[in-house]
């Protein structure tokens, strides 16, 4: 199955997923660069809400001191 790529700064306004179809075989999500800002806690209980098959979250938290100095 293809990973899918979401940038939440980057355009990513709405996500439509179907529970009944999309989420049903989702197994493994990556989330990079995580700020804990309110769209991606948004992001994270939905997949936990509604994807029953994951086995793993990787979450991997940049504080933005970090996303500043590497930007630079």
């Amino acid at each position: 199955m293809p990973a899918v790529r979401l940038n939440m700064d980057e355009g990513c306004r709405s996500l439509e997923l179907s529970s009944e179809y999309s989420l049903k075989h989702l197994k493994i999500v990556d989330i990079e660069s995580f700020e804990g800002t309110q769209k991606e806690l948004d992001l994270v209980r939905f997949l936990l809400e509604n994807a029953d098959a994951i086995e793993k979250l990787n979450i991997v938290y940049t504080s933005q001191e970090m996303v500043d100095f590497l930007s630079q």
